[in-house]
């Protein structure tokens, strides 16, 4: 496996790895996409599928959340804050 990352922290081949839910499956399914072709296998329409599932759960696990709409204080104002509503009866 090539990866830009260096893992530093396994000490040998049998040194066990707990990766988040998903990851595994993953792992297993995109590695034997990537590695069929090399030892002369076909790859079966269900290991493709199997497989985009999998890099499709990954993407959503890592997608960033949507950032929340805030309201600028001076847009909207709150009448706590603001006792002119009572001169213009709270219609603005």
């Amino acid at each position: 496996m090539f990866t830009d990352l260096i893992f530093t922290e396994f000490s040998s081949l049998y040194t066990n790895v707990n990766f988040p839910q998903g990851y595994s499956r993953a792992l297993k399914k995109l590695t034997a996409l990537e590695l069929a072709p090399s030892w002369g296998k076909s790859v079966t329409p269900q290991l493709q599928r199997q497989g985009a599932e999998a890099r499709a759960f990954i993407k959503r696990l890592n997608a960033s959340p949507i950032v929340t709409l805030r309201y600028d204080s001076d847009i909207v104002r709150s009448q706590q804050n603001d006792a002119g509503w009572i001169i213009h009866g709270g219609f603005v």
